[in-house]
């Protein structure tokens, strides 16, 4: 009988990290993101930026990479896990750029993200990368260049397809080859972002920064 528990417990250990696909991981409804004024209540009455990962804040007003929740004005006190915000502040600009490229515009020296949150709360499921902080809900981004001009690319419709896709690719490269995250089905463009693929993501992209480990990816959260 020891014998037998001890094998359990060497092949429960093993599973940890896998790259099996779950049923469950590609299921990210977003339902339960929070506002700014549920941030605030979670952070102030729940666990004040304490979680599996290290927290910080988005100072989205004065980053270099700034943003602001739709409808509401930038705060440099968002909820961000300090991963995401790095590949954030590092990445983003350069793979939009990339999106630019793809459709034949200049590259900006600058951006804006307008989003629909980053933080999920109790009700979202703790295997979502929102639930540590780790994705963000993308609406749209405004590029600003050189020549003074700027212009918005909002992912709701079907006009900035190129754009986005391209941006996707770009983001799912550096989550493989930074991260050592595995291709999504072989595709840099499903790995770290869910877009119109999905139903429940037609009027925003989600960005991710999944959780890997040597290569694979951990079985407690979603991989995208």
């Amino acid at each position: 009988m020891k014998n037998i528990i001890v094998l359990i417990l060497l092949l429960g250990s093993s599973t940890a990290f896998s790259n099996i696909e779950y049923p469950y991981q590609a299921v990210e409804t977003d339902k339960s993101v929070l506002t700014p004024e549920e941030e605030k209540i979670y952070f102030e009455t729940q666990r004040s930026l304490k979680g599996r990962f290290p927290q910080t804040r988005w100072r989205e007003c004065d980053d270099p990479v700034t943003g602001n929740y739709t409808s509401a004005r930038c705060t440099n006190s968002r909820g961000i896990s300090v991963i995401l915000d790095g590949y954030l502040q590092d990445e983003f600009l350069r793979c939009a750029n990339e999106g630019l490229s793809a459709i034949g515009s200049a590259r900006a020296f600058d951006m804006h993200i307008t989003h629909v949150g980053i933080q999920g709360d109790a009700n979202h499921s703790p295997r979502s990368l929102h639930a540590e902080a780790r994705a963000v809900d993308v609406k749209s981004f405004t590029m600003f260049f050189s020549n003074g001009s700027s212009r918005d690319f909002a992912f709701r419709g079907s006009s900035n397809v190129n754009f986005f896709n391209a941006f996707r690719s770009c983001w799912g490269k550096v989550m493989s080859s930074d991260n050592g995250c595995p291709l999504i089905s072989g595709q840099t463009k499903l790995t770290g972002s869910i877009g119109k693929e999905d139903r429940n993501h037609q009027n925003h992209m989600h960005v991710s920064v999944p959780h890997c480990v040597n290569g694979q990816y951990s079985s407690l959260y979603f991989r995208r």
